[in-house]
């Protein structure tokens, strides 16, 4: 059995999906850096907030998600955008010990120590 669980990272990059990131630069223009930095004190705001309520079972944690993988899109910040897709499914399921796993992955990517593993990906799309 211990073969199928998998190795747990404790840094995992983030990836952003460089055609959104294009994108919103071409709508935004000369206000791009601002807009991006302002979805970016939103998502941290919002993953600040869904560790909280998490931690309370707080059922407000569901909207939370919603609203990160909504900002996920928004920015191209894929990584998060598969961990709120994840985050998801086990709300759906129930299944609490998938969902603790899930959501303390995407605690992890909020870690301070991890900014230096983002990184744009101009192979991909969001």
């Amino acid at each position: 059995m211990s073969e199928t669980i998998p190795m747990i990272r404790p840094f995992e990059p983030v990836e952003f999906d460089h055609d959104t990131l294009a994108a919103l630069c071409d709508r935004h223009r000369g206000d791009a850096e601002a807009v991006i930095a302002a979805l970016l004190a939103e998502i941290e705001a919002g993953l600040r907030c869904a560790a909280l309520q998490f931690r309370a079972s707080d059922p407000a944690f569901a909207r939370t998600i919603d609203d990160l993988h909504r900002l996920a899109d928004e920015v191209g910040m894929r990584t998060l955008r598969v961990c709120t897709e994840a985050i998801r499914d086990q709300l759906a399921a129930r299944d609490r010990p998938a969902l603790e796993a899930c959501a303390w992955r995407m605690f992890r990517l909020a870690d301070p120590a991890t900014m230096s593993d983002w990184q744009v990906c101009h192979d991909t799309v969001a």
